[in-house]
């Protein structure tokens, strides 16, 4: 350690140096927060899409299902007219 004009010089350039280090690991935090901000802002929105298609889904899924079930109907009330074209007897009240 130097003594130079009454004061110290070793411990003066740990200070600086630690008040460089302190510095840096200020910015490395400042960085990591702003990434993880933006992750957070990405992963909100993804999860807000997520709901979205999700509740399309279940519209889709519920026409898709009315729709399964109106075909249905339609060739059953087809086959009915297909077998009363022929001459054929239909045997349930609620045919036709």
């Amino acid at each position: 350690m130097k003594v130079c004009c009454g004061v110290q010089v070793r411990p003066l350039l740990e200070v600086t140096e630690n008040e460089e280090k302190l510095s840096q690991k200020e910015q490395e935090l400042r960085q990591v927060t702003d990434r993880y901000e933006k992750l957070r802002v990405d992963h909100d929105e993804l999860e807000r899409q997520h709901a979205v298609i999700a509740e399309e889904k279940l519209v889709l899924t519920e026409q898709l299902r009315a729709e399964a079930e109106m075909s249905a109907e339609a060739e059953e009330v087809q086959h009915l007219f297909d077998v009363k074209l022929r001459g054929g007897s239909l045997n349930r009240a609620s045919d036709l």
